[in-house]
């Protein structure tokens, strides 16, 4: 698996933006581990994956940073991100293993011995021998054997040198022959490696969208305290009026209560914001430099602003079409599903029993010495061909582990086809909140705009006497409820669209990730 970050979109604080997007590109770029069969793959048992170092510390003071720049910031630095990436890597040193079944192997040895006739007559003995030999994925095993042996008699006498070699080849007929079944374990390893990459883009999807979630929590908060604060000094003006009015006479001393104690209404109102936007900064931080200055200010530059009427919306059935393709979990139950099916042609290949051709040819030389007994003058030529049958009787485990193959593989497709139905209700579900969130920014500005309308009322009806403090403070109340109700659909509307985007599998990508699928094994290879 490999990302790239495209060159769309702008940011906003250069020096942070740098830091960010060059670790984060070289952490996530290197989510592919070398292709199984390349030297670097072995290499990677000695060593971590690159780039799942702890980063770099960032840059002292304060952060000022765009959501995108905050979700790229917090893909390179988030630690659960770094030990998911090992999955990957691990996995195709998995591939590796298999792959070895199918090298060359040598096989050597060589010893010395004595041996007494009844007679008392001895003779001392030494050989060698090697033999290569080469398995395919047909399930033929070739070999190349060479041979040497002295035996020397008592009393020093030779009693020759014996060479020879010879070349075999065996072909399953049954059980472990044909392509398919020899292949299997290889191909189930390469699906385990694309299911971790697919575990590791899902686990970086939900990361970056609970980033993004808590990029917005915090522009709230920040948004929430201005609303506050313009509320809380509103009071004070009015309170101030009010006073003025009493000192001359045009409005009676009770009304002084009613206006002091809502300042400190609003006073309390943005202690308890304030004290919100310190857990939204502290959760974000978290999630963007969790071994930092927990002191550092943090600002999201973006505001939820309400999304723009003339653009048309999705089609549904575009964002399911998309899921049904995109989604992690659901490219991980196919993989499975495959799996399953190569498990399948294992087991049955298990079934049957061991019927092996083989056909072996050699040549034999003896003489008194080494290079004589190598001259093909004095060489006999020796082939033997034949069937080995090995059939256990029973067979009871082979059958359980078929009819378990069975069995898992179709619990597979129905939990595939389950997993497919949800994704269908959770994109259609995310589509009706988005829609909802839309229409509820809409119903909120309305009210805001009606409740400030009631609130100049009421302020001019004091003014002529015809109102009261307490009545104008309740309208104050009403707009500053009315403020924070609009600002809190935007927030939620742009919180919808990151769930909805995150589920239909178009959330990276929409902020400028592309991933390239994870190849194949290529035809040419084992």
């Amino acid at each position: 698996m490999s990302w790239e970050r495209d060159g769309r979109r702008t940011g906003r604080g250069a020096l942070l933006a740098g830091v960010a997007a060059a670790g984060c590109v070289a952490a996530l770029a290197s989510c592919a581990a070398p292709r199984a069969g390349h030297p670097a793959a072995v290499e990677a048992a000695d060593r971590l994956p690159a780039g799942v170092d702890r980063p770099a510390a960032l840059p002292p003071g304060g952060l000022r940073l765009s959501v995108e720049e905050a979700v790229l910031l917090g893909l390179e630095r988030n630690t659960a991100l770094r030990v998911e990436r090992f999955g990957p890597a691990l996995q195709r040193l998995r591939e590796e293993e298999e792959r070895a079944r199918f090298d060359p192997r040598l096989t050597a040895g060589g010893g010395a011995g004595r041996e007494t006739a009844a007679g008392g007559a001895a003779a001392e003995r030494r050989e060698a021998e090697a033999e290569l030999s080469q398995r395919f994925v047909t399930g033929t095993v070739l070999g190349v054997d060479a041979g040497w042996r002295r035996d020397e008699l008592e009393g020093g006498a030779s009693g020759g040198h014996r060479v020879r070699a010879g070349i075999s080849a065996t072909q399953p007929l049954l059980q472990g022959g044909g392509r398919a079944a020899n292949r299997a374990a290889l191909e189930q390893a390469a699906i385990e490696t694309r299911i971790s990459d697919f575990e590791l883009r899902g686990f970086a999807e939900a990361l970056a969208a609970e980033v993004e979630l808590a990029c917005w929590d915090h522009a709230l908060a920040a948004r929430r305290i201005e609303i506050v604060r313009e509320s809380a000094a509103l009071a004070e003006q009015q309170l101030s009026e009010i006073e003025r009015r009493i000192e001359v006479g045009t409005l009676a001393e009770t009304e002084r209560a009613a206006a002091r104690a809502e300042v400190a209404l609003r006073r309390e109102a943005l202690i308890n914001a304030e004290s919100q936007a310190g857990a939204a900064r502290l959760r974000l931080l978290r999630m963007l430099d969790p071994d930092g200055d927990w002191d550092r200010d943090l600002d999201i530059l973006d505001e939820p602003m309400p999304p723009d009427p003339a653009t048309p919306a999705e089609d549904t059935a575009a964002r399911v079409a998309r899921a049904i393709e995109r989604r992690p979990e659901l490219a991980q139950a196919r993989l499975a599903l495959e799996r399953g099916d190569l498990e399948i042609v294992r087991t049955r290949n298990g079934l049957l029993p061991r019927l092996d051709l083989f056909i072996r040819l050699g040549r034999t030389g003896y003489a008194e010495s080494f290079d004589a007994a190598a001259d093909p003058g004095d060489a006999r030529d020796d082939w033997s061909t034949g069937l080995r049958l090995e059939a256990p009787l029973g067979r009871r485990a082979e059958r359980a582990r078929h009819a378990r193959a069975v069995f898992s593989r179709d619990r597979a497709e129905t939990a595939l086809r389950n997993l497919e139905q949800l994704v269908v209700l959770d994109v259609r579900l995310g589509g009706l909140e988005l829609a909802r969130a839309a229409e509820q920014i809409r119903a909120t500005e309305a009210t805001r705009v009606l409740r400030e309308e009631a609130m100049r009322a009421e302020m001019e009806k004091l003014r002529v006497g015809r109102s009261t403090a307490l009545q104008v403070a309740q309208a104050q109340r009403d707009v500053m409820a009315g403020r924070l109700a609009e600002a809190e659909a935007a927030t939620q509307y742009w919180k919808a669209r990151v769930r909805l985007e995150r589920l239909d599998g178009s959330l990276l990508e929409r902020r400028g990730f592309s991933l390239w699928p994870v190849e194949a094994p290529g035809p040419g290879r084992p």
